[in-house]
C-alpha cells in the first residue's frame, strides 16, 4: 500500500518493480531479494496479490527522449553531422518510433487487403446481377 496524500492505495506492478528493482548490486549480483512485511490486521494486500505484483513485468517502457534544437546543434558542432545523425538514430526513442511506423505500415497493408477483398466480392455480385 502507498499513501498518495489523500488515501492509501495498492501499489501497481510498475511501482513495486521500481521499489524493489535495486535489490542487489548493479553489475555484480545476478539476483536480489526484497522483503515485504505483511500482517493480517493491516488491511493491506493479501500475500498472493503481492506475489502477483512481483511476477508481473508487463508494463511498457517508453522513451521520454526528445532532442531539442539546441541539443542537435551542439551535437553537430561537437561530433559532425554524420556522427550526430548516427547517434540520434541509435536512441531508444528512434527505435520505438521505427517500430511504431512498422506497425502502422502493417495496419495499412491489412486495410488494403480488406478493401481488395471487399471490391472483389462487390465485383462478383454485380456480375451476377
Amino acid at each position: 500500500m502507498k499513501f498518495n496524500g489523500e488515501q492509501h492505495l495498492p501499489l501497481t506492478a510498475g511501482e513495486y518493480t521500481q521499489l524493489t528493482g535495486r535489490a542487489g548490486r548493479r553489475g555484480i549480483d545476478v539476483e536480489g531479494h526484497a522483503v515485504v512485511i505483511w500482517h493480517p490486521s493491516d488491511n493491506t494486500s493479501e500475500p498472493a496479490e503481492v506475489a502477483g505484483l512481483a511476477s508481473t513485468r508487463t508494463f511498457p517502457l517508453r522513451s521520454s527522449f526528445v532532442p531539442s534544437y539546441n541539443m542537435t546543434i551542439n551535437l553537430v558542432h561537437r561530433m559532425g553531422p554524420e556522427q550526430a545523425h548516427r547517434l540520434l538514430e541509435q536512441s531508444f526513442a528512434q527505435y520505438q518510433a521505427d517500430r511504431s511506423v512498422v506497425g502502422l505500415v502493417r495496419g495499412i497493408e491489412r486495410g488494403k487487403r480488406m478493401l481488395d477483398e471487399i471490391a472483389a466480392e462487390l465485383g462478383a455480385r454485380t456480375r451476377r446481377s
